[in-house]
């Protein structure tokens, strides 16, 4: 008699955004670490690319199923002054505060 491996039901993932929500990119690091030899100008450029901060509307959430059978939620979102919409894993993304 051979026995086999019910496939156990797991439950759907909740999204933390509905569509319409406004969104931020998380904040990677504040402070980056750029050589003391550099310039300040340098800095400066560093620094501000890392503050960069992209806002934007959620326009659709998607759930996408790895190899491993584990379903993950990603979120389209359309960040202000953009034409398309771009995919992100709702981790890397915060609500903004209205």
């Amino acid at each position: 008699m051979s026995q086999t491996k019910k496939k156990r039901s797991r439950p759907e993932p909740k999204s933390k955004f509905k569509k319409g929500d406004r969104v931020r990119e998380a904040i990677k690091f504040k402070d980056p670490f750029v050589s003391p030899n550099c310039s300040k100008e340098i800095h400066k450029k560093v620094a501000n690319i890392c503050a960069d901060d992209r806002k934007g509307t959620v326009e659709d959430i998607v759930i996408i199923t790895n190899t491993a059978g584990s379903r993950c939620i990603y979120v389209d979102v359309l960040w202000d002054g953009a034409k398309r919409s771009s995919r992100h894993a709702q981790t890397r993304l915060t609500a903004l505060d209205n």
